[in-house]
């Protein structure tokens, strides 16, 4: 797993790859502006409402949950995650609209541009 921190004056963004569960702990991610992080789960409910509790791939990926917490322990101001997949069913319009119940949590799209 590869994670990178960028950073120009006060600014600082955390970058995490592809495949970074567990979360290993870092000084440098706290007081992040952004961690830009991938695969997570939509705590396994489908589309049509049911759960999809025994996927081999769930155990790989974050629960919002557990990104809420990252946020919090280490004081990021913004998540944005990428990797959104079709494994849920869901479109990017459904995330939009959920991303607007969450605290400062965003999801990727092609060609999103970050200002800090």
């Amino acid at each position: 797993m590869t994670f990178y921190v960028i950073s120009e004056g006060s600014k600082k963004a955390v970058y995490a790859c592809c495949d970074v569960k567990p979360f290993v702990p870092n000084e440098l991610y706290y007081d992040a502006d952004v961690l830009i992080i991938g695969l997570v789960s939509d705590d396994g409910i489908l589309k049509d409402g049911s759960k999809l509790d025994s996927a081999p791939f769930r155990g790989d990926m974050f629960t919002l949950d557990e990104i809420m917490e990252i946020k919090r322990a280490y004081r990021i101001k913004r998540i944005i995650i990428t990797h959104i997949d079709e494994y849920w069913g869901k479109s990017y319009g459904y995330y939009r609209e959920f991303e607007k119940t969450l605290d400062n949590v965003s999801f990727a799209y092609d060609g999103m541009e970050i200002v800090l």
